[in-house]
């Protein structure tokens, strides 16, 4: 079987615009009320920081999926 191979700019395109999405969908708290905005721009921007963070582990480590690179990083302890 002919496995396709996925650039990590469409990774970081694909994640990206799933983290986006996904925060707006979020179904926010009655409390936060008119701030609900803040929370959504937190969320989307530690959103790209994770990703910008898996997309640096992916050009260091190019040929490593994500197991083994906790496996990578933790060892056997996790």
């Amino acid at each position: 079987m002919n496995r396709g191979h996925l650039a990590p700019r469409h990774w970081f395109a694909a994640l990206f615009m799933f983290v986006q999405g996904s925060a707006f969908m979020l179904n926010l708290s009655s409390a936060a009320g008119r701030d609900a905005w803040i929370s959504i721009l937190l969320a989307c921007a530690l959103g790209v920081g994770l990703l910008w963070a898996y997309l640096l582990l992916l050009q260091r480590y190019p040929r490593t999926g994500l197991y083994d690179l906790f496996f990578l990083g933790f060892g056997r302890i996790v």
